[in-house]
């Protein structure tokens, strides 16, 4: 056997090892957590009220799709119309981006067609289109909890408020 010192040298890297064992748990535990509560809530943006000034109709010129970051949502405007829809991807809530073909989710790869309609998985869904509402002033205004249909358009002429 060896000396005090060896023996109170094992406890040690016992006890190291140990305690790493249990940091890797809690570090492992957390982001199960952390994955099921990003799954278990909806994808509105954090803090979203339901009525969304997006700006005036003039703002958006015909032929664009327009990335408001901060209400997380895409505004596209057509010569039939304009539509809003979000710009989080319906797997995991991540961010979307634009590209040539549509858009892309940079977290798992999902990809959508120019309308928010999925192309590749693995999301299941498209990207939620919301009623579009044109005030008598011009304004445009979007309802995050009145979900349309994929591709749906508001005449400009609309006056829904």
């Amino acid at each position: 056997m060896g000396s005090n010192e060896d023996i109170e040298a094992a406890v040690s890297r016992r006890e190291f090892i140990s305690q790493a064992g249990r940091v890797a748990v809690v570090v492992a535990g957390t982001g199960v957590v952390v994955g099921g509560v990003r799954v278990a809530i909806p994808n509105a943006a954090p803090g979203a009220s339901r009525h969304v000034l997006l700006g005036n109709v003039g703002d958006f010129r015909v032929g664009t799709v327009t990335w408001l970051r901060d209400l997380e949502l895409f505004v596209l405007r057509s010569s039939e119309g304009i539509g809003v829809f979000s710009s989080r991807c319906t797997h995991l809530g991540c961010t979307v981006r634009r590209t040539d073909a549509g858009f892309q989710c940079p977290c798992h790869g999902a990809s959508f067609d120019p309308q928010g309609r999925v192309v590749t998985g693995p999301a299941r869904s498209p990207l939620p289109w919301y009623r579009v509402s044109v005030a008598p002033d011009g304004s445009l205004w979007a309802d995050r909890e009145d979900v349309v249909s994929t591709g749906s358009l508001a005449e400009e002429a609309e006056v829904q408020l």
